[in-house]
């Protein structure tokens, strides 16, 4: 018997000695991990919090940890430091344990359609006050129109190739409007031709009769009145497309070709009407 009370004395003598100790810690700081947060609409991620106690120790705090989302409709968390997605947009969270909160870090929802991650939403004023506006993911694009060119063709049956289209043509246009009194001097005009070609490629091989090809153009139209309201949506950028067509008024232009080359990217081509 006295050998088996040795080791129950020996566990309450530590327990009395350290238990107090870990009871009686008070943190000092927090951290939320990760330091700041980036998802994607629709999906979620969990949160964990760093502590610093008052005798320099640091441990995740596994219970007792509130977290709060300062706009719960882009991200909610659950009290399992489950943090949803919920509609794109920025927000911060802060954790808070014993009385104790931690700095806010940001939070970063986004949106992403056909595997293609958007640029945020531009700020209007600050976008149109300038002939390019902005281009935050500098992929040639202006944001607001890279935004509408994707949602524009969501569900469509060839959309990954109706995007890559008129992404070739958003890009054409940035470059035609900035110096569109020169266009046929330098010869920037050709890549607006190249993605009419492009365009016509794809729309060749939508059918085998006359009638079948027409029919196609006509639901699958890219760079219609809609896209260019969107592109020239501004005095500034109107007027520079129409410098852009006066100065290609009058001069002769080689041949071309509707061929794939044409296109800057590669993308499968699903035949339908």
């Amino acid at each position: 018997m006295k050998h088996f009370l040795a080791p129950l004395f020996l566990l309450a003598n530590f327990l009395a000695l350290h238990g107090s100790n870990i009871a009686d810690l008070h943190p000092v700081s927090l951290k939320i991990i990760p330091g700041s947060i980036e998802l994607k609409e629709g999906t979620t991620a969990e949160l964990k919090t760093s502590v610093v106690f008052d005798d320099g120790s640091e441990q995740i705090a596994k219970d007792g940890v509130v977290y709060e989302s300062a706009d719960l409709c882009i991200l909610a968390i659950d009290a399992n430091a489950t943090a949803k997605a919920l509609k794109e947009g920025q927000t911060t969270v802060t954790s808070s344990y014993k009385g104790v909160t931690s700095e806010p870090v940001q939070a970063l929802v986004y949106l992403e359609i056909g595997g293609h991650r958007l640029p945020p939403e531009p700020d209007p004023a600050i976008n149109n006050s300038t002939l390019l506006g902005i281009d935050s993911n500098n992929n040639g694009v202006r944001d607001d129109v890279e935004r509408y060119i994707y949602k524009r063709f969501q569900g469509f049956q060839n959309a990954n190739i109706d995007r890559a289209i008129a992404m070739q043509y958003a890009k054409a246009t940035q470059i035609i409007i900035q110096e569109p009194e020169t266009a046929y001097e330098k010869k920037t005009y050709k890549v607006m031709h190249n993605a009419i070609d492009c365009e016509w490629y794809y729309i060749r091989q939508s059918g085998s009769t006359f009638n079948e090809i027409i029919e196609y153009q006509q639901k699958h139209d890219v760079y219609d009145a809609e896209m260019k309201d969107k592109h020239f949506n501004t005095r500034q950028r109107l007027e520079a497309y129409m410098k852009y067509n006066r100065s290609l008024s009058g001069h002769t232009y080689d041949s071309r070709q509707t061929v794939k080359e044409k296109c800057d990217f590669d993308a499968v081509w699903t035949k339908i009407i």
